[in-house]
C-alpha cells in the first residue's frame, strides 16, 4: 500500500522537512503510489483547486498492483 507522508501544503518548509525524512529503502509500491496521488488530486480539483503531483521513484517497481 502507499502512505500520504505529506498532505497538500504550501508551506516549503514543511514540505522540505518531509521530504529530508523520506524513508528508503523497501518494496516500491508505485501502481499504489500513483493511485493515492490521482485521488488527492482528483479531491483537490473538486474543491476548486488546480493539484500538482510530484513524483519522487527509482524508477524500479517491486510491488505489483495487487500486491504481489
Amino acid at each position: 500500500s502507499a502512505e500520504l507522508l505529506l498532505p497538500p501544503t504550501r508551506s516549503l518548509p514543511r514540505a522540505r522537512r518531509a521530504l529530508a525524512e523520506l524513508p528508503g529503502g523497501g518494496g516500491t509500491p508505485v501502481a499504489a503510489g500513483l493511485a493515492l496521488a490521482t485521488a488527492l488530486a482528483d479531491s483537490a480539483r473538486r474543491r476548486g483547486s488546480t493539484p500538482h503531483v510530484l513524483l519522487l521513484t527509482d524508477g524500479r517497481a517491486t510491488v505489483a498492483a495487487d500486491g504481489s
